[in-house]
């Protein structure tokens, strides 16, 4: 299963689409900043399972600030990362993601692009698909209770 694992979009709803378009994911997460561009993408892609949560500039969002999905046997924590302090460390997040028996936690936040594993946890940020120097996000591949997950950035220079 292909996963397109999108964060910090902004409003900047059309890479997110055309991300769509490029990658053709079975399923999107979104992980927060602003919530409001996933459910666009809902109205856009009807037939699409789009899994959000919010970030820390969805102040008016009721949805819980995470969310746990498991797929191919693989379990999954989705948050914005806020609430673990990612910009100083993963540390806390993949504390949590193991105690909720998560093979791989998702966050965003920081705006940067990032992989490792801690404490038997994949800790797994896109990076910005809306802002910063290079935008990027993330395809999360699972199958059969192994997974992977590979940064790319948005925009792709042509020659």
């Amino acid at each position: 299963m292909k996963i397109l694992v999108l964060s910090d979009s902004h409003g900047d709803v059309a890479s997110m689409v055309e991300l769509i378009e490029r990658e053709q994911p079975d399923r999107v997460f979104h992980l927060g900043d602003y919530i409001r561009d996933a459910r666009e993408l809902e109205y856009a892609y009807p037939d699409l399972t789009i899994d959000m949560v919010p970030g820390n500039c969805d102040w008016r969002s009721k949805a819980p600030l995470e969310k746990k999905v498991t797929l191919e046997r693989v379990t999954i924590l989705l948050c914005h990362g806020h609430e673990y302090g990612v910009k100083s460390g993963y540390g806390a997040l993949a504390f949590h993601a193991r105690q909720e028996h998560a093979k791989v936690a998702l966050c965003g936040h920081t705006h940067k692009s990032h992989l490792s594993r801690k404490l038997g946890v994949g800790v797994c940020n896109p990076g910005s698909c809306g802002m910063g120097m290079i935008p990027t996000y993330g395809i999360l591949t699972v199958e059969d209770g192994t997974w992977d997950f590979r940064v790319y950035p948005v925009y792709i220079e042509e020659d």
